[in-house]
């Protein structure tokens, strides 16, 4: 159970705690929105997936039970809602399946009990998913005395804030780590030290040690240098990293030749930008999206990017906040663009498709393309096989003598052009008052969400573009004999596998006699697998 909440199991708490609550963990959990090996069978070309016949469930792990796993006993102390599937293979042995998850640790395996990133071990060998092992893969405070592209004289790097992060099949993990301490009144100008610079960096998980993949003051692919702003991050299967930063453009030195690669203004410029960085291969990174593109059908600019999502380094989707500049003081609104990783020319992407964009973007709040939807986006974009896009928009409504209705629409994108899922908030909306995030699969046409009915409850669904849709698991449905009371799922877009496997984190009932009692409410690592 998480220290900084209590679960509400009984009707009357639900009620309280549905819509509301479930966005707040949300947002929590994806850092806000203040711009954080299988053989599925493809489908056939203009064919909807065919959803599975049902999941099996499983409880892999319990936070804070002291059981005991190889190489020590269960670290976990609490689990966050954040959960990767990947794997992990070592040169010279078997592949092993692997979860990364975010939470906190128990007093006995790290002082402080501070928020970690750990590492389990899975064997689905038997048919059920066994957690083998369980490691403390970094925490907050730990300090790194050994990492590459970092000079000596600047370690260790303590890890102060640690951010979600991405990991790919390999097992290997990207992540952004930054101090809390930005400065100190020993600094006249509150400077940042060069040895608590925040950056991107890279896990190995073979040798346990860290690579630098961009951290302040490092050149960026457009002949500027890096910010200290590093946001949303996304791992691809070669070890490259698309991400989204800052950069910053110092002023030209008079009388310098080099000053065309500088700014053109005496000041320093700050760009926004999607950029994919290959570690290691400085010539081989580039800018994807900055500051200044235009979105396409419309008179507006980038201003900034917020959560991104890709696939196969090939494909993006990235949630943005634009301006329109044919209005004088115009305000910044939210759209979702898809393109492709490539470097963008002068004026952006060239094959840059805009999916969604606020009323303001649009003159007469109406579209240029018929498959661009009208609508706020505060949810993270996710995008998987085959280029298909599911993103959830938001439209604020104002009722007479109703209040104020948020309608959520989750819709996709994909060969079939754009499809309505589902919608949540409205009379229309078959008892949904709330979606959360969607995950899309990497290797067929499914995707998971979770839905939010007028009780409280949820549920996880699983549904195609074609509008099939099947309830896979509910508040209430009992996993190996306990009551589920909480599913948080769609917190990261890598939670579910090549395999059709999903990993989620749940809280479930101990005792339905006695809900309120201390240790009541447990919270575990779920496995779900495609029967």
């Amino acid at each position: 159970m998480r220290q900084d909440e209590e679960s509400n199991v009984s009707g009357d708490s639900r009620e309280s705690d549905n819509r509301r609550e479930f966005l707040k963990k949300l947002g929590t959990a994806l850092g806000g929105v203040a711009l954080t090996g299988g053989g599925a069978v493809a489908p056939l070309f203009g064919q909807a997936t065919p959803l599975p016949s049902g999941y099996k469930f499983y409880r892999v792990l319990t936070a804070n039970d002291e059981q005991p796993y190889s190489g020590g006993v269960n670290p976990v102390g609490t689990l966050s809602a954040a959960v990767m599937l990947g794997a992990f293979q070592a040169e010279g042995k078997p592949q092993k399946d692997v979860i990364y998850f975010h939470g906190t640790t128990t007093p006995k395996a790290h002082t402080g009990s501070p928020q970690a990133l750990f590492r389990a071990q899975v064997d689905y060998s038997s048919g059920k998913p066994q957690v083998i092992a369980v490691f403390i893969a970094v925490a907050e405070g730990d300090s790194l005395s050994q990492v590459a592209g970092v000079p000596s004289d600047q370690l260790p790097l303590v890890v102060g804030t640690l951010g979600i992060g991405s990991a790919n099949s390999k097992a290997f993990y990207a992540t952004t780590i930054a101090v809390n301490d930005y400065g100190t009144a020993d600094n006249a100008d509150y400077s940042i030290p060069l040895k608590s610079a925040p950056g991107v960096y890279l896990l190995d998980p073979v040798y346990g040690t860290w690579s630098n993949v961009a951290r302040l003051g490092d050149p960026s692919p457009d002949g500027a240098q890096y910010g200290g702003f590093f946001g949303d991050v996304l791992l691809n299967e070669d070890n490259t990293v698309e991400m989204v930063a800052a950069t910053t453009n110092p002023p030209a030195v008079a009388g310098l030749g080099a000053a065309a690669d500088r700014s053109r203004v005496p000041w320093t410029t700050t760009t926004h930008a999607l950029i994919h960085v290959s570690p290691g291969r400085h010539g081989h990174s580039y800018i994807v999206l900055k500051t200044g593109d235009r979105l396409p059908g419309t008179a507006a600019v980038v201003q900034s990017i917020g959560l991104i999502d890709a696939i196969h380094g090939e494909l993006f989707v990235a949630q943005v906040n634009a301006r329109r500049l044919d209005v004088v003081n115009a305000l910044p609104t939210t759209a979702v663009v898809r393109g492709r990783l490539q470097p963008g020319g002068s004026a952006g992407p060239s094959d840059l498709a805009l999916l969604t964009g606020s009323p303001g973007l649009f003159a007469n709040g109406v579209p240029a393309h018929r498959d661009t939807l009208v609508g706020e986006t505060f949810f993270g974009p996710r995008i998987g096989f085959d280029g298909l896009a599911a993103i959830v928009t938001h439209d604020s409504v104002s009722v007479p003598s109703g209040g104020s209705l948020d309608l959520q629409r989750l819709s996709t994108w994909g060969r079939r052009g754009r499809e309505l899922i589902f919608r949540a908030g409205d009379l229309t909306a078959n008892n949904a008052t709330a979606v959360g995030d969607p995950v899309v699969s990497p290797t067929t046409g499914l995707a998971y969400v979770i839905r939010v009915l007028e009780d409280g409850t949820t549920e996880l669904v699983v549904f195609n573009q074609a509008q099939e849709e099947k309830v896979i698991l509910r508040s209430g449905d009992e996993v190996e004999g306990l009551a589920t009371t909480e599913i948080l799922h769609g917190y990261h877009p890598a939670q579910v596998d090549p395999a059709g496997r999903v990993a989620f984190a749940a809280e479930f009932l101990k005792d339905p006699k006695n809900p309120h009692a201390e240790g009541s409410v447990i919270s575990c690592l779920v496995v779900g697998i495609p029967v």
